[in-house]
């Protein structure tokens, strides 16, 4: 439901949007899920689950804090993005937004009023990247949730029967019996985590909480999101690209008639334009173009050449700096 309301504020910025499904990793809590849909999913391991279903990394068996993954996921070559960092366009990034599940847990039904709020501020936030010079973003999420006013049914688990109690899963003793059914943790299948029947909960008074088998819970969703034609429809190329001081020498392959070149600092904004009058130069028969800085203050900065249908859509771009790289 929050991906759909997100979809559609990214629709109504002009943005290309795809949309699918995937599983959460078991149990759909955020210390195990969160790190299956990582880019670095393959450097962790299980071993033994603990009380906070947090795996290790495979290399040295150290639990997998949140600093920690931050880190290795610069070591391996991510760019970790905060707050209103953008990065750099031309390598690879992840960057967090929003905190549905603490307020969930923390406000319980009023998550419900929260959310379209946060669904906007992200959808921000990704228009952001993308007018940065980004050519995708790939928006993940971990689990979804359960929310029920009134609260989600009580089922009883006595306290001794557990190593572990959360409102939608448990880890057993392995001296306890019961009936309550059990999957297999994600990252070691050698241990069993029991899980409430339906939408019931280990804990009363509960009416957020996620952890549990239900399609709520564990089906979840992933969006691409693009600049709305970049691309998707034309062969165009850039075969040059030169500067000398201000002016930027551009030849073109395949360009569509009435196609221009803009340089902006934001791709998919055209009010970003160091062109004169903020206007891009057409493109002549040959493919060719030589537009040029107005300001020569902005020797060295990071910009786009975008290259523009005659509907003004941006259908090719490269990033490059201004005097050159």
């Amino acid at each position: 439901d929050v991906a759909v309301c997100l979809m559609n504020e990214l629709k109504g910025f002009g943005l290309a949007v795809d949309i699918k499904t995937r599983w959460s990793a078991l149990p759909s809590v955020t210390p195990t899920a969160k790190p299956a849909i990582s880019p670095i999913t393959g450097l962790i391991t299980g071993g033994s689950v603990g009380d906070d279903f947090l795996p290790q990394w495979s290399d040295s068996g150290k639990p997998l804090t949140t600093d920690r993954f931050r880190r290795v996921l610069e070591e391996k070559g991510f760019q970790v993005l905060k707050d209103t960092n953008t990065g750099k366009p031309d390598g690879r990034a992840w960057t967090e937004f929003g905190e549905l599940d603490h307020y969930g847990h923390s406000h319980q039904l009023k998550l419900a009023r929260h959310a379209r709020a946060t669904v906007h501020e992200l959808a921000l936030r990704i228009r952001d990247l993308l007018q940065a010079g980004w050519t995708k973003v790939h928006v993940v999420t971990d689990h979804g949730w359960l929310l029920v006013p009134g609260g989600l049914p009580k089922v009883e688990l006595p306290g001794h029967l557990a190593e572990t109690r959360w409102g939608r899963c448990a880890l057993l003793k392995t001296t306890s019996s019961s009936a309550l059914q059990t999957v297999p943790w994600r990252w070691n299948n050698a241990v069993r985590v029991a899980v409430p029947p339906g939408i019931g909960s280990f804990k009363g008074g509960q009416e957020y909480n996620h952890g549990g088998l239900s399609v709520q819970e564990c089906v979840i969703p992933e969006l691409s999101v693009t600049l709305a034609g970049a691309g998707a429809s034309t062969n165009v190329a850039f075969t040059k690209l030169e500067w000398a001081q201000c002016s930027c020498r551009v030849a073109t392959s395949d360009a569509p008639p009435g196609a221009a070149v803009d340089i902006r600092t934001k791709v998919g904004d055209a009010s970003t334009s160091l062109l004169p009058d903020k206007t891009p130069k057409p493109l002549k028969a040959d493919g060719t173009v030589s537009p040029v800085v107005e300001d020569d203050s902005h020797i060295g900065s990071l910009v786009a050449v975008v290259i523009l249908d005659e509907s003004g859509k941006v259908i090719a771009k490269a990033n490059t700096t201004v005097g050159g790289d």
